[in-house]
């Protein structure tokens, strides 16, 4: 996922449309996402992870003043960079947030134990997931694995308010295309703050979300 000016999205084409008439169809998808007094940012998507919602080499619109005031909430789509080593900022869909328990069981979500519909998945998750005992554990058939702590951002109890829990501070983050995404069933937490807990990045800054808010499709040369 590679970061782009808005400026330059604006200078993409737009298939059917004049050089002039791109120009002025992408700057007006982008301006009408804009409120005023935030920043913004674009990315292109280099990967097909959140399809079918957002597609490999797709351009979106990122609020950097999004968060400011409030942390992200359930279903927010960001843009952030994972606990493990990448150049470039991920972009994935918040599904689970401080606070909550979190599980999904033969491919449905569960949220404070209660079903959640998934209506931007293509296709179910083919592993099952959970948020348990100061840890987060992955099942691909009978056997639950815990993430390891090595390898994933997995925070010390006493980062815990309750064993089953989401910890203050951390969020689960997904791919809408569940079955090919490197996320948190992989790396564990995300963290829009603070230092990683654990894992490969552990000690470093933790860097801040930025909140999507206006996906535009691929562009054709």
């Amino acid at each position: 996922m590679k970061c782009v000016t808005v400026l330059a999205a604006v200078s993409l084409l737009v298939t059917g449309c004049s050089y002039v008439q791109q120009k002025i169809a992408l700057a007006s998808a982008i301006r009408s996402a804009m409120q005023p007094g935030h920043s913004y940012k674009t990315f292109a998507a280099s990967s097909n992870s959140m399809a079918p919602t957002i597609a490999n080499d797709a351009i979106v619109l990122g609020d950097l003043s999004a968060y400011r005031t409030t942390g992200p909430r359930r279903r927010d789509i960001v843009v952030f960079y994972p606990p493990r080593p990448s150049r470039d900022p991920f972009i994935k869909r918040v599904v689970g947030i401080p606070g909550q328990t979190f599980a999904i069981l033969k491919g449905t979500m569960r949220i404070d134990g209660v079903s959640v519909a998934e209506p931007y998945l293509s296709e179910r998750s083919a592993y099952d997931m959970a948020v348990r005992n100061y840890g987060i554990y992955v099942s691909f058939g009978s056997k639950w694995s815990r993430l390891d702590s090595s390898v994933a951002n997995i925070p010390p109890r006493a980062a815990w308010s309750s064993p089953d829990r989401i910890p203050p501070g951390y969020y689960v983050l997904l791919g809408d295309n569940r079955n090919d995404s490197e996320d948190a069933h992989i790396w564990g937490f995300a963290q829009s703050s603070g230092r990683i807990a654990s894992g490969p990045e552990a000690g470093l800054s933790a860097r801040s979300f930025v909140r999507v808010v206006k996906i535009l499709p691929p562009q054709s040369n």
